[in-house]
């Protein structure tokens, strides 16, 4: 893996929550999160794809980048610095979901591990499951979709396209 490349998504996400300010809550802006990470990312000359859940069957709007980079292979980073309003808090009321999107992903090893990456540094490197199972959190509908169709887009040269 590059790790340069992944060094560099990663240091656009930690500037990025820096620059919220201590406490600041992300209830309701992922739009505006990711279209501040991507225009940081599109500097960076990082690829990347904004994708909203409601593309994909989902009865609540959520939005969320995959920014991607080839060394061998190719290299998938789902980013979602707001995820953070999807965990599971006590005196909080489920109001969207039938069940914590943060409780689905626990069930399993590799959900675990998505959402310890998303909760402490906004992003998670993935792969075709992980992705599915990510997205699937959000529908409650089973995926199985293929990231290397993410790249077959074209989605000209302004970053507000690049959108799944």
């Amino acid at each position: 893996m590059n790790n340069n490349r992944l060094s560099d998504i990663i240091k656009i996400i930690k500037n990025e929550i820096k620059s919220r300010g201590e406490g600041f809550s992300t209830d309701r802006l992922c739009m505006i999160l990711s279209d501040s990470i991507g225009i940081a990312l599109k500097k960076q000359n990082i690829d990347f794809r904004i994708i909203n859940t409601l593309d994909y069957g989902a009865t609540y709007e959520h939005v969320f980048i995959v920014a991607f980079y080839k060394t061998v292979e190719m290299n998938y980073v789902l980013i979602d610095t707001a995820f953070e309003q999807f965990v599971k808090k006590d005196g909080y009321e489920l109001k969207a979901f039938e069940e914590w999107p943060s409780v689905i992903l626990a069930r399993s090893e590799e959900g675990w591990e998505l959402l310890d990456h998303l909760c402490y540094t906004g992003c998670s490197v993935v792969d075709n499951a992980t992705f599915n199972k990510y997205l699937s959190v959000f529908t409650n509908k089973e995926f199985s979709l293929d990231l290397n169709d993410l790249i077959a887009l074209d989605v000209g040269e302004d970053y507000s396209q690049n959108k799944l």
